[in-house]
């Protein structure tokens, strides 16, 4: 990738019927300085998308955007902790390797009523865990769902697939979110003074033997790092 450019990584299922992301994203996001890698596909679940992981950390983006989950509850009929659980750490891994990219994570859109509330309870642990990662939760169901948890009629025909007003209103909140993302970067760009000397950096083994006693004893503590913790490193106290 060329020198200074900024890349986005599409990652997930498609929405769309037929597949990727081009008529999802807004306009201007392969402008000057930008590129778009788009490595979302119809039909994939979290195991495809954990195997894309490798793909992803090798463009080095960004900003990533994920959105995945449906089929896990559709086709592959999982309930909604297993989906939770992977989803995370799905989030878990691009973190911890991806120290710097900004995350975006999509809610799991509305489809079929008869699976609304599968869906509400894995977006209510998504939008909680979203933090825990430094990623950004994008709640689509204002947008998408009608009143009784179902997908709009007027943005499906299948109750899966978004139509042309649907992937409208989807691009409409990406643009919203990605445009937010790049002003922030330019301001974090403009505030750089090349050769400016910086502060040495800390050595992470002077802390003193009380504090590396506290952090043991702190089952919560955050890593000094910025890696991002295990999800499911106490799962027997974990509750959903």
């Amino acid at each position: 990738m060329a020198s200074g450019t900024r890349t986005t990584v599409i990652l997930g299922d498609s929405l769309t019927g037929d597949g990727g992301w081009a008529s999802l994203l807004p306009d201007d996001a392969t402008g000057g300085g930008s590129a778009v890698t788009d490595l979302g596909r119809a039909g994939q679940t979290t195991d495809d998308v954990l195997a894309l992981l490798p793909e992803v950390v090798a463009a080095d983006p960004a900003t990533v955007v994920l959105s995945v989950g449906t089929h896990d509850l559709g086709a592959r009929r999982l309930g909604p902790e297993p989906t939770v659980r992977a989803l995370e750490t799905i989030l878990a891994h691009l973190r911890r390797d991806l120290p710097t990219a900004r995350l975006v994570v999509l809610s799991v859109p509305p489809r079929a009523r008869e699976l609304a509330e599968r869906i509400r309870v894995v977006n209510i642990h998504l939008r909680q865990f979203a933090p825990v990662v430094r990623a950004e939760h994008v709640d689509l169901w204002p947008v998408l769902g009608s009143g009784d948890g179902e997908l709009d009629p007027a943005f499906s025909c299948d109750r899966l697939h978004l139509g042309p007003e649907g992937a409208g209103a989807v691009r409409a909140v990406l643009a919203s979110v990605l445009a937010a993302g790049a002003d922030r970067d330019a301001e974090a760009d403009a505030d750089a003074v090349p050769g400016a000397d910086a502060e040495p950096a800390a050595d992470p083994t002077a802390a003193g033997d009380d504090d590396a006693s506290d952090a043991a004893d702190d089952p919560d503590a955050v890593p000094d790092d910025g890696s991002a913790p295990d999800p499911h490193a106490d799962d027997d106290a974990a509750t959903r």
